[in-house]
């Protein structure tokens, strides 16, 4: 006496491991919708073009308005760019409805890049013809799935995080005052009546019965995988109060059924 026990090694070390799995996933979700998919995308874009032309088309602007979602405003659009009797005059349509000049233009074609989505343009004689839209691997719906997966596995993350702290600072201390466990309770010596173990073998938790405030009454679960010195702690609330120690009689009946196997 006193004895203070702090958590179990095993319980830091699994709620760490899924702390940082999850923690791991929601960064992998958040970069992927954010970063990751739009890149491979307009990796895509660039491999529909000729070799030569790929490196220039790097700096390509990405339009926002050119997605598989508005593929069909798109389709109505494109009529007033076509019927336009000159070059000049298609290039001013053809900006004025993607809100700006074309993502690359080759000699013989203008390509407009989305973050899913391409269309092109072939050039003939100076004029626009024969538009065609492409989608790309991952459509905006990937997108945003991969967003909110990740924003979700994020707040687990943080959750996890918080519950995570709150182990590692479990701490709980048996003293000539009593017990003292943050966050379970408290419980003078006078107020222990008994130590209740019928889930002892299958769950590992025995629950110390108090009286509350000299009236009903109230539990503290000591729990074998949540506290390093259970045993100890076990042993002297059992001694001070004249219990029976269910870890002690658990332990000497493994021993007996381990004696009794190897005979």
């Amino acid at each position: 006496m006193p004895i203070e026990s702090g958590p179990t090694t095993e319980r830091i070390v699994r709620n760490m491991l899924f702390f940082l799995m999850i923690a791991e996933f929601g960064a992998s979700f958040l970069y992927d919708g954010y970063v990751g998919y739009e890149a491979k995308n307009f990796e895509e874009h660039l491999q529909s073009l000729d070799a030569a032309d790929r490196e220039r088309a790097r700096a390509g602007r990405i339009y926002e308005f050119v997605n598989t979602q508005n593929t069909a405003a798109i389709d109505e659009k494109i009529p007033a760019i076509l019927n336009k009797l000159s070059p000049a005059s298609q290039r001013a349509e053809l900006e004025r409805v993607f809100g700006g000049p074309p993502s690359f233009e080759s000699n013989d074609a203008v390509y407009y890049f989305g973050p899913d989505y391409r269309i092109k343009f072939v050039v003939k004689n100076g004029m626009l013809r024969d538009p065609v839209g492409k989608p790309v691997a991952h459509k905006m719906t990937d997108l945003r799935w991969q967003k909110v997966i990740g924003w979700l596995l994020s707040v687990g993350a943080v959750v996890t995080a918080i519950f995570l702290a709150s182990i590692i600072v479990t701490k709980c201390v048996l003293d000539e005052q009593g017990i003292r466990y943050r966050f379970k309770g408290r419980a003078s010596w006078d107020e222990m009546m008994s130590l209740e173990s019928t889930r002892f073998q299958k769950k590992g938790w025995i629950d110390l019965v108090c009286v509350a405030n000299g009236k009903g009454e109230k539990r503290i679960r000591l729990d074998e995988y949540h506290l390093k010195r259970f045993a100890d702690i076990i042993a002297e609330i059992s001694r001070r109060k004249g219990f029976e120690d269910p870890v002690a009689i658990e332990k000497a009946m493994k021993a007996k059924q381990a004696e009794a196997s190897a005979t």
